[in-house]
């Protein structure tokens, strides 16, 4: 019934919120809970108003640092993680442009959501899976249009386009020219 008392019992009703809170926004229910006895108890100890309020503001600006230092580290393995994952992509659609790729397939042989993979790499990159592995194609048959005498349509099969007219198109529409073209120029 003292003014000391009342405001150590709305400081752990508050630092019980905010533990929760913090719990709630990803610091470990270990730490949180950790940090939270160690205020109540160091509150129980002071006998000045002043001080418990001092307490209070320190308690919730160390657990909002808390839960922002474990969001920040949260982050940086999720992009470490993603960013791994997109090499992984473009690694796998370069080493495989010989064959019938498709983002159900990739998505397969790396083992995510088709879905999944098609957003976050659209994300990171700027540039649809989809048209990322046609690139990929693409730039293979400049290859071998400059370093081969193949025809454009075993070319073509080659590099598993349905036809060769869908070939020339995505050729065409990706460097403005014929593969005809190219290779006389």
């Amino acid at each position: 019934n003292t003014p000391i008392r009342l405001q150590k019992n709305y400081f752990i009703s508050t630092i019980t919120l905010a533990t929760r809170a913090a719990i709630a926004g990803g610091l470990s229910a270990e730490q949180a809970f950790r940090l939270s006895d160690i205020y109540i108890t160091k509150a129980e100890s002071l006998s000045d108003l002043q001080a418990i309020q001092t307490l209070y503001l320190q308690s919730l600006t160390d657990l909002t640092i808390q839960v922002n230092a474990t969001l920040q580290a949260q982050r940086q393995l999720t992009i470490r993680d993603t960013n791994k994952m997109i090499q992984n992509c473009m690694d796998y659609v370069q080493k495989h442009t010989h064959s019938p790729l498709t983002v159900q397939g990739i998505a397969d042989a790396l083992g995510y959501h088709r879905s999944y993979l098609s957003a976050a790499f659209s994300k990171a990159t700027g540039i649809l899976l989809n048209n990322y592995i046609y690139h990929c194609k693409l730039e293979e048959s400049c290859h071998l249009l400059r370093y081969t005498t193949k025809k454009i349509a075993e070319i073509s099969d080659i590099l598993c386009f349905s036809n060769q007219s869908h070939f020339v198109q995505r050729f065409k529409k990706l460097y403005g020219m014929t593969p005809a073209e190219y290779r006389r120029r």
